[in-house]
């Protein structure tokens, strides 16, 4: 087992170790000598723009955006991170909101630019742990995306918090396929370069099946960070498990289906629940390593360090993991004086202290004055014989103001569900909580981070919505 460092600069960790390999992309292996050299050529290019202490970057999973982050951390500078998928207007909103010295929107050309500067010699910086290491957006589901300001010490306890559950094999390495506009891509370099270890990057933003698994082979990757569109599809492609190096598969970014947690147990696919959100710097609760794939596993108690609670059916946080506030003053923070943060989603621990979701506050639905959670529909839909997906959402209603509505997909060869499918929920589900429509779709609409689109998924079904007798 690696022993975690909490040095997060590339050059010294390339004096400990500087043939070791750090990084592999697109199959190409760079030392941990050769990724230093690249980010001490950065260091000097972004000094001649300035001295920018806060950069906004558009990056991509590319050599590029990654060395040119690690160039960042390198120098003490704050990171502003822009997702590659967003419009060139939305992206000047954010950075106008974010105040940023500089922008690069093309990090091939700044790095090309970069690499044919000196590299600086001399010391890395050494920031003081509650120095903001990165601005990242949310989803913006409130109506506006926020600019969660995350400090170096909510990283390194990150890390640590993850370390202490999955822990480090000399050989590991750790595919990043998630964007590094997220939290849990950036957090995916930071963990590897603290214990001194290998990140693998497919080099393309968007995922593909066969792609993920030739890349998996090739590079023997042994660990991987999924959301559970990704997961499905891989499933999809062809019904086999992974390579044995493989030893963990973290599953998060959403809610797992019974459906998807079952088929990764039957293929000894070692995955692991996970719930986080940007504002905690990634992980809250995950599954503990070591146990099989299971939705009563839930999301898995908290991680070391983070405590959870229940209010009022919401999730709230507390922990050295969360964010020192939003960027500017338009937002409030959700972060209370006793140093809880209270989140959007509600959820229930069960007695085994894991942590159970039941959906977000602007997904909730209330139908003749009683709460559904769609996450609670989904969950039993998806548990039935030949319903591959859910996507249950509500439609208004003169009579009951809301009413249960779900958009589902069926699995290969899976014959007509609804005769009998009023019948089957009666038997699981509270009649207040039981779909009065049905549509059955091809597919589910999707973010562009791989979740679930619940708007765009109900807008695509509504013209196929038929009634059924529950």
């Amino acid at each position: 087992m690696a022993v975690l460092t909490r040095d997060l600069a590339v050059s010294r960790a390339a004096a400990e170790h500087p043939e070791r390999v750090a990084l592999v992309v697109g199959g190409v292996p760079f030392t941990y000598a050769a990724l230093a050299d690249r980010v001490r050529r950065i260091v000097t290019w972004l000094d001649a723009q300035g001295s920018p202490s806060r950069v906004a970057l558009v990056p991509r999973l590319d050599l590029a955006s990654v060395c040119i982050l690690h160039a960042f951390v390198e120098r003490g500078t704050t990171a502003i991170l822009l997702h590659p998928r967003l419009t060139a207007v939305e992206r000047a909103e954010l950075a106008a909101d974010a105040e940023p010295d500089l922008v690069i929107d093309d990090a091939a050309r700044a790095f090309d630019e970069a690499l044919r500067c000196v590299p600086y010699e001399g010391p890395a910086a050494t920031p003081d742990d509650e120095a903001c290491l990165a601005v990242i957006y949310t989803s913006g589901t409130t109506g506006r995306s926020k600019g969660a300001m995350l400090s170096r010490r909510a990283f390194l306890a990150s890390a640590e918090a993850s370390a202490k559950n999955l822990g480090w094999e000399d050989d590991d390495r750790w595919l990043l396929c998630m964007p590094l506009a997220h939290v849990g891509g950036l957090s995916i370099l930071v963990r590897a370069v603290l214990a001194r270890r290998c990140v693998v990057v497919p080099e393309s933003d968007r995922f593909d099946p066969e792609l993920f698994r030739r890349v998996v082979t090739r590079d023997r990757v042994t660990i991987a960070s999924l959301v559970p569109t990704q997961l499905a599809r891989v499933l999809e492609t062809e019904r086999r498990g992974l390579p044995a190096h493989v030893r963990v598969v973290m599953l998060g970014g959403a809610a797992s289906s019974a459906g998807i947690l079952d088929a990764a147990r039957e293929l000894a696919i070692p995955a692991l629940t996970t719930y986080g959100l940007t504002e905690a710097c990634s992980q809250v609760t995950t599954q503990v390593y070591g146990t099989a794939p299971s939705a009563l596993q839930g999301s898995g108690p908290p991680i070391a360090g983070t405590e959870v609670r229940i209010v009022e059916a919401r999730v709230e946080v507390r922990g050295p993991t969360l964010m020192s506030g939003y960027h500017g003053t338009v937002h409030a923070s959700p972060i209370g004086p006793d140093g809880w943060l209270r989140t959007e989603d509600f959820g229930r621990i069960d007695e085994e202290g894991r942590l159970h979701l039941l959906g977000r506050k602007q997904e909730l639905l209330v139908t003749g004055g009683e709460n559904v959670y769609p996450l609670e529909v989904e969950r039993v839909l998806e548990s039935l014989p030949g319903i591959a997906a859910s996507c249950v959402f509500g439609t208004a209603d003169e009579t009951w103001g809301e009413i249960v509505c779900a958009a589902i997909v069926l699995r290969p060869g899976a014959g007509d569900p609804l005769p009998t499918l009023g019948e089957e929920l009666r038997e699981r589900l509270a009649a207040h909580k039981r779909p009065r429509r049905i549509a059955i779709v091809s597919e589910l609409a999707a973010t562009a981070a791989g979740k679930l689109d619940r708007r765009g998924t109900a807008e695509a079904a509504m013209p196929l919505l038929v009634p059924i007798r529950t």
